[in-house]
């Protein structure tokens, strides 16, 4: 009974969270075949402070590995956690980084930080509707990002989340999975995507229980996304899961510049979405930034 309280509850607040600006560009029927990624950053100090540690004497060394990184991922939608806002310091001052990295991508959203959680989304087709949200079954800094991606005029939810972490046990990681699966429930296309910071990759089922595909600890493996030089119990923490649309490609890119790898992922949206386009969508010029409005 406490549990349907908590998912009603959930249902009548959920929307009273905070808003982003966005632009109105319109863009329909992208490319048939879309490239998604998820990356747990670390704020560019490898996940051990919650800023970034790139300073004027090391700043174009790392600027070129974190380059030439994106470059290898080369994700249509790229979501990260533990984003820092400043990348890091050169003989001119502090450097943001959506100028100086994700410059190329045309739509940006960055959220807002709060101790160590802090999401952000780069993507290089249309985002509508981006909104970050507070969890409410569980009170604690972490959160999740929404979004509406167009395919086909299909309306895909996009999430992106980094969950809460708790050093004991999963119970954290299962509220807040349980109210994610909840309020997407009745959608038809989702993609979720995140470092979901469970000690028990089983948890992972709920998923498909819930008629999602796994792109890690699936039909696919698992893929180790988190670094062994740091003791924990489970490797498999990030992951992306589809509904309604099927995975044809999971790879990860196993370089220390975070505590986190890269998980990348390639669907083919014309699987079971009817009448995509097989044409490549045209470049965007403009840089338009998806701020939070507090």
């Amino acid at each position: 009974m406490k549990n349907k309280i908590v998912l009603i509850l959930i249902a009548i607040f959920y929307g009273c969270n905070v808003e982003a600006e966005y632009s109105n560009y319109t863009e329909s029927n992208h490319d048939a075949e879309l490239r998604l990624a998820q990356w747990n950053i670390g704020h560019f100090s490898f996940g051990n402070l919650s800023n970034s540690t790139i300073d004027e004497i090391n700043f174009y060394n790392h600027y070129q590995q974190y380059k030439d990184m994106l470059n290898m991922i080369d994700a249509d939608v790229l979501a990260v956690c533990e984003y820092s806002e400043i990348f890091g310091k050169n003989e001119t001052g502090e450097q943001y980084s959506r100028e100086v990295l994700f410059n190329e991508y045309p739509y940006i959203y960055e959220g807002h930080q709060s101790n160590y959680a802090c999401n952000a989304l780069f993507s290089r087709i249309e985002i509508n509707n981006v909104r970050s949200n507070n969890f409410f079954s569980l009170n604690t800094n972490y959160y999740y990002i929404t979004a509406d991606l167009n395919i086909s005029d299909k309306n895909v939810k996009l999430v992106s989340t980094h969950l809460a972490f708790n050093k004991d046990d999963d119970q954290y990681a299962l509220l807040q999975i349980e109210e994610l699966l909840y309020l997407f429930g009745n959608e038809e296309y989702v993609i979720m995507m995140g470092d979901w910071n469970v000690k028990d990759v089983d948890i992972f089922n709920l998923f498909v229980n819930a008629g999602y595909q796994l792109a890690n600890h699936g039909e696919f493996g698992d893929f180790v996304t988190f670094s062994p030089k740091k003791n924990v119990r489970n490797r498999v923490l990030d992951n992306i899961m589809t509904k309604g649309l099927t995975i044809s490609n999971v790879s990860v890119i196993s370089k220390d510049l975070s505590d986190h790898y890269p998980l990348i992922t390639t669907f083919k949206i014309d699987e079971r979405i009817d009448g995509v386009s097989e044409q490549k969508s045209s470049s965007l010029n403009s840089n338009k930034s998806l701020n939070v409005s507090h």
